[in-house]
C-alpha cells in the first residue's frame, strides 16, 4: 500500500485485461492476496476460483469491439493488457488474429490513456 493523501491508506488498483485466462487467473490471485483492488475484464463472466474474492470487480466485455468507459478504468493505478486472441477463425485466420488483437489494444491503451499512469 502506498500513502494517500492525508496519511491514510492507498490499496493500489490494477485493471487486468484477459483475466479469465490462465496468466489473468493467477495474476488477480497474487493481486487480491496482496491486498490490490482488481478490475477484471474478461469475454465471460468471472471464472469460479475468482467469482467470490472479496476486492475484485469483474467486467464482461469483448475489447475487439468494446471500448472501457472512463468510469471502468477510474482510479486505476496500473494495467497489465493480457488479453488476446489465440486463435482466429474465418477465410483469413492471421489477418482476423492481428485485427481483433490490435483493435482490442488499441482500445485498452486508449480508454486508460488519460488516467492510468503504468
Amino acid at each position: 500500500m502506498e500513502a494517500g493523501q492525508h496519511g491514510k491508506a492507498h490499496h493500489m488498483k490494477a485493471l487486468v485485461t484477459g483475466a479469465g485466462g490462465f496468466l489473468g487467473r493467477a495474476l488477480c490471485k497474487a493481486l487480491l492476496a496482496g491486498d490490490w483492488e482488481v478490475v477484471g475484464v474478461g469475454q465471460r463472466e468471472a471464472p469460479l476460483i475468482l467469482a467470490d474474492l472479496r476486492g475484485l470487480t469483474w467486467i464482461v466485455k469483448d475489447l475487439s469491439c468494446e471500448i472501457l468507459s472512463p468510469g471502468e478504468v477510474e482510479g486505476v493505478d496500473i494495467l497489465f493488457h493480457l488479453a488476446a486472441v489465440l486463435k482466429a477463425q474465418g477465410p483469413s485466420p492471421d489477418l482476423e488474429f492481428l485485427k481483433a488483437n490490435s483493435v482490442a489494444s488499441f482500445n485498452v491503451f486508449q480508454a486508460c490513456a488519460p488516467s492510468v499512469s503504468r
